[in-house]
Formats: structure tokens, C-alpha cells, sequence
């Protein structure tokens, strides 16, 4: 998928049509895979809410060195941004809690946690960060499908409100594995729902066939929801456009 992407640089990439990524579509239907990636809403700051419950609902960000690392989503309401300065932000939300965030043992110990809870489902879970989990739930997937039609649990990118029904396929290929995923999500959900009850920690999931995809898609409906990729042309046109630049691509870009 990446090489297939890449083929445009990034001088004429806005002249490519259609995205070479829809060149990946079949192989990526083909493929069996399910995996979920799992992004901790505001990681740092969900944490500091743990640490001092009176925090949560108010206006909270973390700083290192003299920015804002991360803030929680009553901060981001008034405008606040990952690295704006201490003034900055005081301008912009004079009554912001302001939490240290330079010592990272409270944090890795909530991460480690959380990577114990996602690898009740599999033993095939990575670590991105502290705040990121990839969880490769296949063999849940093939033990679990039945062959039956299920709905998806979450949103269908590039949709914007959840699925009420299950989907309709136009080939047997994408039937195939809109299915899988559509069981993928129902595990990812579960996860989520396990995290949110023993760490009361909200998180945003993606679910496709790569890690890339997954990825992606888990920041498309933040805070709080999952969606799921299906690797059909149109979707690839959407999630990744010709004018799509590479540095916008995980692990490529950032």
C-alpha cells in the first residue's frame, strides 16, 4: 500500500487520478487480517484526571519544558493546541489547571495497564508510545465467524454517524471482508468498553486490514468512538487522495 502511494512524489501528487492507493484495493480486500489500533483520548491528560478526580470536566493541560503537550477537551473548547506556549494558553483559558507533565512513571504505569487489559483478547499486541495499542485479533476473528451477516459496531469511513444495519456488499471479495472486520469491531468495541470499566480511560479505535489503515481511520470520529475501514476504491480515494501529501502518512510523515 505504501510503495503503491508513494509512486506520486510529492510535486505531483495533487495531478495523480486517480490515488495510487486505490491500486492496493483488491490485495487489501484479499487480505485476512483484522487489526484493531486502540488511541487513548488525551492520554496524558485523562491521566492527570485519575490522579485528581476533581479535575475531570474542567479545563486541564500537561506541560514539558514550556508547552503544552496535550490537553483535555474542556481546554481544547477554548482554542487550546498542542505546543502553545504556558502564556498562550493562559491567555486563552485563564482557568486552565496547568499539571506537570515531565515525570512519565504515572503514565507508563496506566499504559502498562492498559496493555494487560488488550492482551486478555490476544497475545499479539504492540505498543505505540504509551498512548497507542495495535491488537492483531484475526484468529478471534476466523474462531468467531460463523458466516453469519453482522453489523458494524461503531462508524464505516468515510461515515460520520454509527451503522444501524448490517452492510450490503456488491462481490463476494468485499462481502468477505467487510464481514471480518465487521466482527473485528465488535472485539475492538469490547476492548474499549473494558478499558473505559476497570481505568475509566475513554479511547477512539480504528479497525482495517494494516495497522497503516487502522490507524488512519481511529482519529476520524475522536473522542470516544471507533471506525472501521473497508479497503474498497472509493475508501482509499477518501482516506488517502492523491493530494494527500506523505508526511500526513503514519510512520512515513509523523
Amino acid at each position: 500500500l505504501t510503495s503503491a502511494f508513494l509512486s506520486c512524489d510529492s510535486s505531483t501528487q495533487a495531478d495523480c487520478a486517480p490515488s495510487p492507493a486505490v491500486q492496493s484495493s483488491e490485495s487489501l480486500l484479499r487480505d485476512k487480517r483484522v487489526i484493531c489500533s486502540i488511541d487513548l483520548d488525551c492520554f496524558y491528560a485523562q491521566c492527570e484526571e485519575l490522579r485528581n478526580p476533581s479535575l475531570k470536566g474542567k479545563p486541564v493541560g500537561v506541560q514539558q519544558k514550556h508547552l503544552i503537550i496535550t490537553s483535555n477537551y474542556a481546554a481544547r473548547a477554548h482554542g487550546i493546541k498542542k505546543g502553545d506556549s504556558l502564556p498562550e494558553v493562559m491567555r486563552k483559558c485563564p482557568s486552565i489547571t496547568i499539571c506537570n507533565g515531565e515525570d512519565l512513571c504515572f503514565y507508563r504505569e496506566i499504559s502498562t495497564s492498559i496493555f494487560k487489559i488488550v492482551s486478555r483478547w490476544t497475545p499479539k499486541v504492540q505498543r505505540l508510545g504509551l498512548d497507542e495499542f495495535f491488537a492483531d485479533i484475526t484468529e478471534l476473528v476466523t474462531w468467531s465467524d460463523t458466516g453469519a451477516r453482522v453489523s458494524v459496531h461503531g462508524m464505516l469511513f468515510p461515515d460520520t454517524q454509527p451503522c444501524t444495519a448490517p452492510w450490503s456488499a456488491v462481490d463476494p471479495l468485499t462481502d468477505r471482508c467487510a464481514s471480518r472486520l465487521a466482527l473485528g469491531s465488535k472485539i475492538c468495541a469490547e476492548i474499549r468498553a473494558a478499558i473505559f470499566s476497570e481505568m475509566g480511560l475513554t479511547t477512539s479505535g480504528g479497525v482495517s486490514v494494516s495497522k497503516l489503515l487502522s490507524k488512519m481511520v481511529a482519529s476520524a470520529n475522536k473522542p470516544d468512538k471507533q471506525t472501521v475501514f473497508l479497503p474498497t476504491e472509493e475508501a482509499l480515494e477518501a482516506l488517502m487522495p492523491a493530494s494527500l501529501g506523505v508526511n500526513k502518512v503514519p510512520g512515513i510523515g509523523f
